[in-house]
């Protein structure tokens, strides 16, 4: 389970320089989300956050594997995920561009487990399936019986 105080980090008591966090995502956290496609999984993660007098970015890293749902067979898959990403942090409360992070000033704090699972759910695939021959053998027969087939559409 996940200390909180591994992954939020207040960005308005930061000093200058370079932080690092390291942690790992597993089963209850990425299949815990309202309305995820994750069924579980494990993956490390690396934030490395920079403070500069003019700009602070992050370089995130996650690595390891997710669990889900194949659409063909329905059964759990494996799926390996590598993610890197450098992005700018603000506090501010307008988000203008896909590489930057706007933190509410009002708030202060950025939820790194959050960062590194949005980044795990909007590069998965758009459909889940397992490589070939993957499938369970008893879905790949039933759906074989139930194929339509060209022979129809040429009488």
């Amino acid at each position: 389970m996940l200390q909180e105080e591994n992954y939020i980090v207040d960005l308005q008591s930061l000093g200058g320089g370079e932080h690092e966090y390291t942690f790992t995502l597993e089963g209850d956290y990425l299949s815990g989300q309202e309305a995820t496609e994750l069924q579980g999984g494990k993956v490390d993660v690396e934030a490395q956050i920079s403070v500069q007098a003019r700009e602070t970015s992050m370089k995130l890293h996650v690595s390891g594997v997710v669990q889900l749902v194949c659409d063909r067979c329905l059964d759990l898959m494996d799926y390996y995920v590598e993610i890197n990403r450098k992005f700018r942090i603000r506090l501010a409360d307008d988000d203008d561009d896909e590489n930057l992070i706007c933190v509410s000033p009002a708030y202060g704090k950025l939820d790194l487990a959050w960062q590194a699972y949005e980044q795990i759910v909007i590069n998965l695939p758009l459909v889940h399936r397992h490589q070939d021959g993957g499938c369970n053998p008893q879905m790949t027969d039933l759906l074989l019986t139930h194929l339509a087939s060209d022979d129809e559409d040429e009488q």
